[in-house]
C-alpha cells in the first residue's frame, strides 16, 4: 500500500485511482496494518476524491450556458420606460417567441447552483492541499465571476 500511496498523484487522480487506493485501505483494515499508514492512505482517497469533485464541478458550470439579457428599457426622469417616437407611426410590432433558456437539470433549483457554486469555493479554497493546477484555478475564478453575476 506504501508503495501505491507514493506513485499516486492528487491531481492525476481518477475514479479508478480512488477505487484502487480504497480497496487496498480495505484490505490493510482486514490485516491490521498500523494506523498511521492508514490515517495517511484514508487521507490521500479523500484529497483525490476532492479534486476528482472539484473537476467534475468545474465541468458542470463550464456546461451552464451563458445567459443573455436584453438592454434595459430607457426611463424617463418619473422612472417610467420611455417611448421612442417611431413607435407610434409605425404601429405595434409583434415579437419573436424566443426559446427558453436551456437549464441544466442539475441547475433547475437556484438552490443547487448556489450550492454547487459554494462547493467550487470551498474546494479551490484548498487548491494547495488538492494539488489543483494555476490554469484549473484561473478557468475556476472566471466561471465564478460568471455565477457571481447570476447567483
Amino acid at each position: 500500500m506504501r508503495f501505491e500511496m507514493e506513485n499516486m498523484h492528487v491531481s492525476a487522480s481518477g475514479d479508478d485511482t480512488v477505487k484502487k487506493l480504497q480497496g487496498l485501505i480495505d484490505e490493510a483494515e482486514r490485516n491490521s496494518v498500523e494506523t498511521t499508514y492508514m490515517t495517511s492512505a484514508n487521507g490521500l482517497c479523500n484529497k483525490m476524491g476532492d479534486n476528482i469533485d472539484a473537476r467534475a464541478t468545474l465541468k458542470l458550470l463550464f456546461d451552464y450556458p451563458e445567459r443573455e439579457y436584453p438592454e434595459p428599457e430607457p426611463l424617463d426622469n418619473k422612472g417610467k420606460p420611455m417611448k421612442a417616437k417611431d413607435d407610434k407611426k409605425k404601429g405595434k410590432k409583434r415579437k419573436k417567441k424566443e426559446p427558453p433558456f436551456p437549464t441544466p437539470a442539475w441547475a433547475i433549483e437556484l438552490d443547487a447552483v448556489v450550492k454547487t457554486v459554494k462547493k467550487l469555493r470551498d474546494l479551490t479554497g484548498r487548491a494547495q492541499e488538492l494539488n489543483l493546477e494555476p490554469q484549473f484555478l484561473a478557468q475556476v475564478d472566471e466561471q465564478l465571476k460568471r455565477f457571481h453575476n447570476e447567483v
